[in-house]
């Protein structure tokens, strides 16, 4: 069975051009910002909606102390999620991971039935989007993929930002006019945009608003300020564990992140 990912590296003999395996792997670790997606890897839905997913092609990069692998993937897989594993009669989480010992298809980790907390990629792994699967679903939809948990990475003193990616909020905000939530890191810390808004006004007091994801999360709780739709400020709370909260409210249904900048 051909892979559906290549990556150098693996053989100690190295390139053939004097270029050791450690050798390469230092040298891509010194290009790129870290673990993460580079480009592509998005997972979909089938056109129509089945128990399989598509994952588009693209690049990866896994990071370790010995340096980093770029995982390529030249063209989209059809992995198929629900065939071999029903989600009965309660909820179930998965992942989808671009797997360097597994590198002929994308890989499902299989989460726990009956619960809705995600399983944990190994040092093997990266991330790439998390399935979460209603109970006795039968097929996976677009609304059921979340691609905003993975991490990305992006070339450090060449293109030292990253691509914009989308940011899901909690149940009950929408976001006006098509302006949807999403962050990018950049040389300076993180730049959010978007809006969030409830169809009434937000009440006083402690509100999620967000989870964030793992690679844009502060090491220590950060108060943040957003332009509110009655020209006034909102206060939020964001914390190490990527709780993304609405602490101060002005009588106001709206928030614009446009003007957000935090340091990790």
């Amino acid at each position: 069975m051909s892979n559906w990912l290549s990556f150098r590296g693996e053989s100690s003999a190295g390139a053939g051009d004097g270029e050791t395996e450690a050798q390469f792997r230092k040298f891509v670790a010194q290009l790129f910002s870290g673990s993460g997606v580079f480009s592509g890897m998005t997972v979909t839905q089938t056109t129509t909606a089945s128990g399989s997913v598509v994952v588009s092609a693209g690049m990866a990069v896994l990071e370790d102390s010995t340096g980093a692998y770029p995982l390529m993937a030249d063209a989209s897989y059809t992995l198929n999620v629900l065939g071999a594993n029903p989600v009965g009669s309660s909820v179930r989480t998965d992942l989808i991971v671009a797997d360097k010992s597994s590198p002929t298809a994308p890989v499902l980790v299989l989460g726990t039935s009956g619960s809705s907390t995600a399983p944990t990629p190994t040092s093997s792994q990266v991330l790439l989007a998390q399935l979460n699967h209603t109970a006795s679903a039968t097929t996976v939809t677009t609304a059921r993929i979340d691609n905003t948990v993975r991490s990305t990475c992006y070339l450090t003193g060449v293109n030292t930002v990253s691509p914009w990616i989308n940011l899901s909020l909690a149940s009950g905000y929408t976001s006006p006019s098509g302006n949807v939530p999403g962050y990018r890191i950049t040389p300076w810390g993180v730049q959010l945009r978007g809006s969030a808004q409830k169809g009434s006004a937000l009440a006083q007091g402690d509100q999620p608003l967000a989870t964030f994801p793992a690679a844009i999360r502060p090491s220590a709780t950060t108060y943040l300020t957003a332009q509110g739709g009655t020209s006034t400020t909102v206060n939020l709370q964001l914390t190490s564990a990527g709780a993304l909260t609405v602490k101060v409210v002005p009588g106001t249904s709206v928030m614009y992140l446009d003007s957000i900048l935090y340091g990790l």
